[in-house]
């Protein structure tokens, strides 16, 4: 949590219907639900995640390597992440990370793998 001792929210956001569209060369986007109003995002990089378990700036878990892009419908329950300036022919490790309003987190697809296309 956040240390909102007030608050009864003590759920994780559920992850749900994650969609990717075929990766191309330079990049590839997500699509997915979440059961309440949440801030997303994908963690990716060519070597596996590693995690820095904590709420850093509302996004709960934060990715010690890698790069990281938020959802660009903003907190909410219906979520689109594009990945963009990916390099062709590469392999791509990456963790989808779901924070509601309360700061609890939800990881999905932890280092689930995609390819870039020549």
């Amino acid at each position: 949590g956040n240390g909102d001792t007030t608050s009864s929210d003590i759920y994780a956001p559920v992850i749900s219907g994650v969609s990717q569209v075929a990766p191309n060369n330079t990049t590839t986007s997500f699509s997915l639900t979440t059961n309440e109003a949440s801030n997303v995002r994908v963690a990716y990089n060519t070597v596996p995640l590693t995690f820095n378990e904590g709420d850093m700036d509302g996004n709960g878990f934060s990715v010690t390597n890698g790069m990281s892009m938020t959802s660009v419908n903003g907190l909410g329950t219906s979520h689109t992440i594009n990945l963009t300036g990916l390099t062709p022919n590469t392999t791509y490790y990456y963790t989808i990370v779901a924070t509601d309003t309360k700061g609890n987190v939800q990881l999905w697809g932890v280092n689930n793998t995609f390819k870039t296309t020549q």
